[in-house]
């Protein structure tokens, strides 16, 4: 199987995020894989989540670090991808995916769990 890098994991995410989130049982996993606050009752606010990340930290994919909008590093999209890439090739894409948002919402790494449905966004 084809390693999947950063855009082809981010490309690949969409569908899988679909498929898994067509039931309850699906819905719980991907909860959990997201740290939600609360278990989600459908897939699109993570998507929506997922989105919001992956736009904004390319729109401030700055040489420096930068907190106008999130604490972020500095080239964070070339820190998004190493964190992609530092999974085995066979690791979970949806997995993959969430570790790669998180440099967006939590580079602190002070948040406990994310209000994905109905949360206050920061921005």
């Amino acid at each position: 199987s084809e390693s999947l890098n950063c855009f082809s994991v981010i490309k690949a995410v969409w569908d899988l995020l679909e498929d898994k989130g067509s039931n309850d049982t699906g819905l719980l996993e991907l909860s959990k894989t997201f740290r939600a606050c609360k278990t989600v009752h459908s897939v699109y606010p993570l998507a929506l989540w997922l989105r919001a990340a992956f736009t904004t930290t390319a729109m401030v994919d700055y040489p420096t670090p930068a907190n106008f909008m999130m604490n972020l590093p500095a080239y964070p999209v070339k820190e998004m991808c190493k964190i992609i890439d530092s999974f085995p090739a066979e690791a979970d894409v949806i997995g993959k995916a969430f570790a790669a948002a998180s440099l967006y919402y939590n580079y602190t790494g002070d948040q406990k769990c994310f209000e994905v449905e109905g949360g206050d966004d920061p921005h």
